[in-house]
């Protein structure tokens, strides 16, 4: 059985053989991540169609490098003392400073500011800037690599919003027809919309990963303007105190659930199954806090790009994520939990703009009426037709372990709501001309899959107001399987 909680797989040289592929659609991903951190536009053309031809029942997220910084290839590993000056320089120079990736550094960066190096483990403090050149302290013993990254927590770097490899990369995930765009330190709404402005005419949603202090700063901008958001907790933790990011990681949780829109929790989740057959126990408990608050989605990174166990690794996140879904349900029925989840219409309108109060109130009452019914009866499923997906999003919210199947004639929808928790989309075809001929047929269709049985009650929901433009009072009935 795969999780309600849905699976995004990081796909590198441990995961391009397609049997590893098909293993890990088998333990529940749903998604694949591309990091275009290590990939070019031939490499983002060429893992979207390996994918495409063993499955279309897995959704595709291009990830952008965003401007990432990073120190220059340094060649063989370079000791450091705390106390010692280090220089670094935004050009090639005849010192033999270290070079980083962003060229104007200098220019942001001010004296007092901490750099820090490879999430953290080296940390400087800036004493004075002469041209292009940042002399910094090194404040602790640590060895330097080749190629980390460099994070400038507190200063805020001029750069646009995209840079030129972005726009070569997002230029060929449309190319290839990918589902989501991962933008990578999205600080404001100006971010969202670079990227809404290359991918217009598309069928491609976009998700902001939230990474630094702006980020978090202008976060309800930013959730209003996306189709979903991601917890990138690594870059996150190091531009910010540690300590505040598992609160963090809670209120986006939280505020992405009130509103209907998807929500990932990535790094880090099983980091020591890069080398390792088996996850800590730490790392277990990580991804079920995150599951317990209702994530829509867990994400790999090197665990499955890189790492020695991808096949294990997804197996541990998908067992360890149905554990801790069901712990929740039997908390939830038992009235032991008090989940404080609520649907507000104007809040949901406020941050899904492209609908109106009418649409909202109609879905909440839709969902309302189905948590009643849940609650009442011993349902087999929840069978739905949407087109657009919100109503489902909503639907998704709902605390159960009822299989929720959403039969939508458009692909990309499909797709898209493989982000979503609970959500099973499956094909309905576009030329049904009323409610009982689609309500027959999702009936009919899960029937031969063997998603329901004779003798089950199923829900079945279709919009109010139906694509046909009929008018109907009964946004959802109950039918007896017989």
């Amino acid at each position: 059985m795969k999780p309600r909680t849905k699976i995004v797989c990081t796909i590198g040289p441990s995961t391009w053989d397609p049997d590893v592929i098909k293993a890990l659609v088998d333990r529940g991903m749903s998604v694949a991540r591309i990091n275009a951190s290590f990939a070019d536009a031939d490499e983002i053309k060429r893992v979207t169609t390996l994918i495409r031809e063993i499955t279309d029942e897995v959704a595709i997220m291009l990830d952008l490098k965003g401007h990432k910084i990073r120190i220059s290839d340094i060649g063989e590993d370079r000791t450091l003392k705390a106390g010692e000056v280090l220089v670094l320089n935004t050009r090639e120079n005849e010192f033999g400073d270290i070079i980083v990736s962003y060229e104007n550094l200098h220019l942001d960066i001010k004296p007092g500011a901490p750099i820090y190096i490879d999430d953290g483990k080296v940390r400087l403090k800036v004493e004075k800037i002469e041209g292009t050149r940042i002399f910094c302290v090194v404040e602790n013993n640590s060895v330097l690599k080749r190629l980390k990254t460099v994070n400038t927590p507190g200063t805020k770097l001029s750069f646009d919003p995209l840079t030129e490899k972005d726009k070569k990369d997002i230029k060929a995930g449309i190319e290839v027809g990918v589902d989501f765009i991962a933008g990578s330190f999205i600080r404001d709404v100006n971010d969202v919309n670079a990227i809404k402005e290359m991918i217009k005419g598309t069928d491609i949603e976009i998700i902001a990963k939230i990474e630094d202090p702006l980020g978090v700063q202008n976060f309800d901008e930013i959730l209003k303007n996306v189709y979903g958001i991601m917890v990138a907790r690594g870059d996150l933790g190091v531009e910010m105190p540690f300590e505040v990011i598992p609160i963090l990681q809670k209120e986006f949780i939280r505020r992405c659930r009130e509103v209907a829109k998807p929500v990932i929790v990535a790094t880090h989740m099983l980091e020591s199954m890069v080398n390792n057959p088996s996850a800590t126990r730490a790392e277990v408990s990580d991804v079920a806090n995150a599951v317990l608050d209702n994530t829509d989605a867990i994400m790999t990174s090197a665990e499955t790009s890189t790492g020695k166990y991808p096949i294990e690794a997804v197996e541990t996140m998908s067992k360890t994520a149905r554990v801790a879904e069901e712990y929740f349900l039997q908390l939830y029925k038992s009235r032991k939990l008090n989940d404080t989840f609520y649907l507000d219409y104007k809040l949901i309108t406020e941050f899904n703009p492209e609908k109106n109060d009418e649409v909202a109130i109609r879905a909440i009452t839709v969902v309302n009426s189905v948590k009643d019914a849940i609650n009442s009866i011993d349902t087999g499923a929840i069978l739905m037709y949407t087109r657009a997906g919100f109503t489902a999003r909503i639907i998704s919210k709902i605390p159960t372990n009822i299989p929720i199947y959403a039969y939508t004639p458009d692909p990309s929808k499909r797709r898209h709501l493989l982000m979503s928790r609970g959500i099973k989309p499956m094909f309905i075809p576009d030329n049904l001309i009323n409610r009982q001929e689609m309500i027959s047929y999702m009936i009919q269709d899960a029937l031969e899959k063997h998603l329901i049985k004779r003798g089950d009650n199923v829900i079945v929901i279709i919009s109010s107001y139906s694509s046909f433009g009929e008018k109907d009072s009964s946004a959802f009935e109950i039918r007896k399987i017989i």
